[in-house]
């Protein structure tokens, strides 16, 4: 594993740091009693996990039950070190997903046969620092091939930890199938729905960060700037959709089969941001609404096979297909997702700026002991918190509705 503690000389003068420069860096670390690095972390590893279980049970000879179960995991640490960290500044990084399916098959006489089907899955990724402290930049001046070169040293925290993700989906579908005429009509009678829940947070430097000019400004305890984010954003979410379908499978004659039908849908979504008049005002849009929509989708195809027998079990050697349809595709999630989080207070991370007299001080050992004392204010009380960026609004035209074809 590559990191400031175990860099060749070579690659550390490659990125403009001096071996001296770096000497120094980690004894100043040690007069404060900060962690240079962690036990058992020379090596980066990887750990995957998965299983798979299945139990098929013939009930009678009219019921077959099949369950099915998958589960899967992976593990990463340390994530996020490099030739210009220390091991210390680290994190573990975690996934995990899985879920759970079953059929029920059933034949009532032998005309109708039902098929239910259910699945529930769900999965989560989460990366966590081997320390919530707050990370610290020093900007390091060294002369490398008699020329002047700076980099940046890191130690403490990682802004990039922690983050969390999370989705589960639920899946329950029927069908009914109805055999007459000898199997020259079949008509199917369908019933779907699915719902998916989601929640993200992926919110940047958490723990906060200092930085320093210099590796005298970090021996004096004297950084340059503080930033922080305070109200990170969360993005809670769902979407649901089901369908109701009737089919039928016709054939009419040797070689032909016709098949008609529709499919009634219905989508929606959940977590919408909360009501905003000044929006409704100026763009006559509603921000606590995301759209729904119910639509019939009809189709109509024909399958010829000249010269086809399947009493003698003669195929044809030529096969003719075509019709008429419009098929539906799911709701953009991405654009749910910009519009659950949209408007002035849920859009907006709110993020302290400290810089000059307004730093607070560093005190390591304090953080190391309680997070909770990691600085929310400036010194002195400083400028508010403010937005790390300008608002963003994500609505929808009353006419929005799934892509179709």
């Amino acid at each position: 594993m590559l990191t400031l503690l175990s860099a060749p000389e070579a690659v550390l003068l490659g990125q403009g740091v001096s071996p001296d420069s770096v000497t120094r860096f980690i004894d100043i670390l040690s007069q404060r009693s900060l962690p240079v690095t962690l036990a058992d972390q020379d090596n980066r590893d990887t750990d995957n996990w998965s299983a798979l279980t299945r139990l098929d049970w013939m009930a009678s000879s009219n019921h077959t039950l099949t369950l099915r179960g998958d589960w899967r995991g992976t593990t990463a640490e340390p994530a996020r070190v490099g030739a210009m960290t220390l091991p210390q500044t680290g994190g573990r990084q975690t996934s995990w997903g899985g879920g759970g399916f079953a059929t029920l098959t059933s034949r009532f006489g032998s005309a109708i046969i039902n098929e239910l089907k259910g699945y529930l899955s769900a999965r989560s990724q989460e990366s966590n620092p081997f320390l919530a402290l707050p990370q610290g930049r020093v900007q390091v001046a060294s002369t490398v091939e008699e020329a002047q070169a700076v980099s940046s040293l890191t130690f403490g925290g990682n802004p990039s930890f922690p983050t969390r993700s999370s989705a589960t989906t639920l899946e329950v579908s029927n069908e009914v199938s109805w055999l007459t005429g000898g199997a020259a009509l079949r008509f199917k009678l369908g019933l779907l729905y699915n719902r998916t829940s989601t929640s993200q947070d992926g919110s940047f430097n958490r723990f906060g960060t200092f930085s320093f000019n210099s590796l005298t400004d970090l021996e004096a305890d004297r950084p340059a700037s503080f930033t922080r984010t305070l109200e990170p954003t969360i993005r809670d979410g769902s979407s649901s959709n089901s369908a109701l379908y009737l089919a039928d499978v016709w054939r009419p004659a040797a070689g032909w089969q016709v098949t008609w039908g529709g499919r009634l849908e219905r989508s929606s979504a959940g977590g919408a941001a909360t009501y905003d008049p000044d929006v409704e005002q100026l763009f006559e849009r509603r921000t606590d609404q995301l759209p729904s929509e119910i639509h019939l989708s009809p189709r109509i195809g024909f399958t010829w096979g000249p010269g086809a027998d399947s009493d003698r079990g003669r195929p044809s050697a030529v096969t003719i297909r075509g019709g008429v349809g419009e098929f539906r595709s799911a709701f953009n999630a991405g654009l749910f997702s910009a519009a659950q989080s949209t408007g002035t207070a849920r859009s907006l991370e709110s993020q302290l700026v400290c810089v000059g007299d307004a730093v607070p001080f560093p005190d390591w050992n304090a953080f190391l002991a309680d997070p909770s004392a990691i600085p929310t204010a400036c010194n002195g009380g400083g400028p508010s918190p403010a937005p790390t960026r300008s608002p963003t609004l994500t609505v929808f035209d009353p006419e929005y509705g799934s892509p179709r074809s």
